[in-house]
């Protein structure tokens, strides 16, 4: 079991990104707290690049390292963090997902009300949010 870490990073260009990498395991509370805390901390970053660009911010996330042990908080803290963010946010792509977290993902995407895409590489992901952007 690995503890879990969360990581949060803006691609700079034209249209920045906002890139999240969540890896490890999610299995208890203090880790949960941990989640949320980061999720806050991830809605001000998105509002703040919005604000800064006047225009819906692409979200690219890193799920490679993410444990399958994760725990269904987490999921819910997810979920909360795309419903609130739906107004500020353009499209969001996961990569790197083992199937059983793309099974959370289904749930996640429905609990928000958001429609999101998985791939399989970084690469994919963030070619389809830029084709998306210039759309």
């Amino acid at each position: 079991m690995n503890h879990a870490h969360f990581t949060l990073e803006v691609v700079p260009g034209n249209d920045p990104v906002i890139k999240l990498c969540l890896a490890g395991s999610i299995d208890d509370a203090d880790e949960t707290a941990a989640l949320k805390l980061w999720a806050e901390s991830v809605r001000a970053r998105i509002r703040e690049v919005y604000n800064s660009t006047n225009k819906k911010v692409p979200v690219l996330v890193d799920l490679s390292g993410l444990e399958n042990n994760s725990e269904g908080d987490a999921i819910t803290t997810l979920s909360d963090l795309m419903k609130a963010d739906t107004a500020f946010v353009r499209k969001t792509a996961t990569f790197g997902a083992n199937k059983k977290i793309k099974l959370a993902l289904a749930v996640t995407e429905t609990l928000a009300g958001r429609a999101l895409r998985s791939f399989a590489t970084e690469d994919l992901a963030l070619a389809w949010l830029r084709s998306a952007m210039a759309a």
